[in-house]
């Protein structure tokens, strides 16, 4: 099991340069509590040690007002039966012996098996490589791959798992929910007034979820430290796979409420002219006769004939019998019977009469 592990009081482990790297009691390890999914505390030599298992992180329970992360519990309650109370362990170390919080770090073993790996490969926790304590990350990596492999635990969880913001997941579930509402509507008879409705709604909705997913997108996602490790980019990965599924709805519905209108706008017109035709029928019966044909209206209109010149008419006849002047420096303003012009004159005087 390594020569790492625990060995008898006063004994010392002398490996590469001759640096001291182990030297414990021979008394039994036993877990006393379980602490969380990663963390427990041992008696040993007469003494608790808090032992924080080395290379894996599960999620944290909830403290101070806060609620705990998903599967916080149920990792505890795995770590619980695996290593119920009085279970004897074995602790095996690595470079660093202690963290910042005073903690000892170990790979924990029950008989032969890495309890570190084992909570890993339940897809309760995650493997972290921490520099300089590299020895149990393989182990832990490997379980974790199977993990995944089978979408156990932490792999099957949703959005609302992944950050640490109620508001900010309800915002994502939100639009979800509409890009899943979307794409269950079948758009495909719009001419059905109800239909033609919810296809308005629902592009509506959509349109505010591309505004939603965007705005998510811009925002600092908050994650805790389990939560970075356990789903890095995985959150802003299902944005922009929301994304894109909101925008393809978005476009299907645009065009099919786009259609509609046309169509719609086609049978308005049709009413709009049979209704004029009607109107005209009413005032002007013969309107709807047969138009002529284009060879007709392409042929010369005819002149409208001309009535011809009336015919002079018959001077009246001349009944003056006075001298007559049918020249001289007279206006000729009298026809006689023969037609001629003549001016009618004093015959003693010569002066025009009239």
């Amino acid at each position: 099991m390594g020569i790492w592990r625990t060995l008898a009081i006063g004994a010392a482990v002398v490996v590469g340069g001759g640096a001291l790297v182990n030297a414990v009691s021979d008394d039994p390890i036993v877990v006393e509590k379980i602490i969380d999914g990663d963390t427990i505390d041992v008696r040993q030599n007469g003494e608790t040690t808090r032992i924080r298992l080395l290379n894996v992180d599960t999620p944290e329970i909830g403290r101070d007002g806060k609620p705990s992360e998903c599967l916080a519990q149920e990792a505890r309650d795995y770590l619980a039966d695996l290593l119920g109370v009085g279970t004897e362990v074995t602790l095996e170390y690595d470079v660093e012996r202690t963290d910042k919080y005073g903690r000892t770090l170990a790979g924990v073993y029950k008989e032969d098996s890495l309890v570190n790996a084992e909570v890993a490969r339940e897809g309760l926790g995650v493997a972290v490589d921490i520099a300089p304590n590299h020895k149990f990350y393989p182990k832990v990596s490997a379980a974790e791959a199977e993990a995944e492999a089978r979408t156990a635990g932490i792999f099957a969880l949703g959005p609302e798992c992944m950050v640490d913001d109620s508001e900010f997941t309800d915002s994502f579930e939100q639009a979800q929910a509409a890009i899943n509402a979307a794409e269950d509507f079948q758009a495909s008879n719009l001419a059905v007034a109800a239909d033609y409705t919810r296809a308005r709604e629902h592009s509506s909705a959509v349109d505010e979820a591309v505004l939603a997913l965007a705005t998510l997108k811009a925002t600092q996602i908050s994650q805790s430290e389990f939560q970075t490790e356990a789903y890095g980019t995985r959150f802003k990965e299902l944005i922009d796979d929301e994304e894109t599924r909101a925008e393809r709805e978005a476009n299907r519905l645009t065009r099919a409420i786009e259609n509609e209108d046309d169509r719609r706008a086609e049978v308005e017109a049709e009413r709009e002219e049979e209704a004029l035709r009607r109107a005209v029928a009413e005032l002007e019966p013969n309107i709807l006769e047969e138009e002529p044909s284009l060879e007709a209206l392409k042929q010369p209109v005819p002149a409208p004939a001309l009535a011809p010149d009336p015919a002079p008419a018959a001077p009246a006849a001349d009944k003056y019998t006075g001298c007559r002047a049918y020249g001289g420096n007279y206006a000729m303003n009298s026809v006689d019977d023969q037609g001629r012009p003549y001016a009618k004159i004093d015959c003693t005087t010569k002066a025009q009469i009239g």
